[in-house]
């Protein structure tokens, strides 16, 4: 348990300070925050040779609410922003931003779908190597074209979770 103590500390202090303090968005980001535990836990059992593994579909589910829970936010303060220096300098005002970003959260919620139910081929299904390989290789390229669909919020997430976060 020692690899993820530090994610695990970090999200104590974050939730703390979700708890305690005013923050936008709250039920998002406690949402982000428990998948971020999870995420650990999960993860720290393909390191620990003691343990049972988790299966890799398992394993995926706490990302792909993070993912989730991200674009939901961004989508709600695309409607929710009150300060009108905010929504210029954001774009909010803008119909072409509104679509992009309800595309992104609709394309999300599509590639957490599909490679939760392609990962969870593999453990169910009890493949072949050969076909086990297709499965893999079909949810990196679904990976792929979900970075390609969400390239342009990509560095403003960057960004985002550097200067909005802490």
């Amino acid at each position: 348990m020692k690899t993820f103590t530090p994610m695990l500390v970090f999200s104590g202090i974050y939730l703390f300070k979700i708890i305690m303090f005013k923050v936008n968005n709250t039920g998002t980001r406690a949402a982000m925050v428990i998948s971020l535990i999870c995420m650990a836990f999960t993860f720290e059992s393909h390191f620990d040779a003691k343990n049972k593994h988790v299966p890799l579909y398992l394993t995926s589910i706490p990302p792909s609410v993070i993912l989730v829970a991200f674009f939901v936010e961004r989508s709600i303060n695309l409607h929710t922003e009150k300060d009108e220096c905010l929504r210029i300098f954001n774009l909010y005002n803008s119909k072409f931003r509104m679509c992009l970003t309800h595309f992104e959260l609709v394309a999300t919620l599509i590639f957490c779908f599909i490679s939760i139910i392609q990962l969870s081929r593999i453990k169910l299904n009890r493949t072949d190597k050969s076909e086990e390989i297709m499965v893999i290789d079909t949810t990196l390229f679904i990976a792929l074209l979900y970075l390609i669909a969400t390239l342009r919020s990509t560095g403003q997430t960057v960004l985002h979770i550097v200067f909005y976060q802490f």
